[in-house]
């Protein structure tokens, strides 16, 4: 077996690591004037709503726009500031050394991740630059996400000439990343650091092609 001719990869929960760090209710009065779970119960009520009005338009897998809905919860609030109030987000292990090396061999990246506007903003903090990768799907600006096929089928499209077969998917959930994509034909590899899949050992089996 050779090298993919290029490699695609989810970002959450692959290129990157979240940690949850939950909130106070009073932190949350403090922050934003109101009780947690009743914010958080009218961002998901809000949600809930939005993707209903999709599906009845046909879209199977709705994607929302997260400034809309905090808008609509709560008008003052910053969209960005709510979404990472209660979480830490930071590389990956083996991100950023398995994306130069694949840079180094001049290997094309590629994005397929179900996000938001403020995913950019994290991936910059932690020292990945979405312009590194040549084609990005990011649900937001599409309007539906994973596990659609569509999404795989517009990644191949994007890589042509390249089948499916010479193009690698990374991500960490098998519903939304590994069986849609290997429906398809692509290659995957289902990142798993707690079974010894992660990103590292995905970059010791890529360089086990080179010999």
């Amino acid at each position: 077996m050779k090298l993919p001719r290029a490699v695609i990869f989810d970002i959450y929960g692959t290129l990157l690591a979240i940690t949850e760090t939950p909130r106070s209710d009073a932190e949350w009065r403090l922050a934003f004037g109101r009780s947690r779970d009743g914010f958080r119960a009218d961002i998901a009520e809000a949600i809930a709503h939005e993707q209903a009005r999709a599906r009845r338009q046909g879209i199977a897998h709705p994607e929302v726009q997260w400034p809309e809905i905090i808008a609509r919860v709560h008008p003052t609030a910053d969209p960005e500031v709510v979404a990472r109030f209660e979480r830490v987000t930071r590389a990956a292990p083996g991100a950023i050394e398995l994306l130069a090396w694949l840079g180094e061999r001049s290997i094309p990246l590629g994005l397929v991740s179900n996000a938001q506007a403020y995913t950019l903003n994290e991936l910059r903090e932690c020292g990945i630059f979405p312009e590194a990768f040549s084609h990005r799907f990011l649900s937001f600006e599409r309007g539906f996400s994973k596990p659609d096929p569509t999404v795989f089928q517009w990644v191949g499209e994007r890589f042509a000439p390249l089948t499916p077969a010479d193009i690698l998917i990374v991500g960490d959930r098998e519903d939304n990343d590994i069986r849609p994509a290997r429906a398809l034909g692509f290659l995957t590899w289902w990142v798993r650091t707690e079974a010894g899949q992660g990103l590292n050992e995905l970059q010791n089996w890529l360089k086990s092609l080179e010999l």
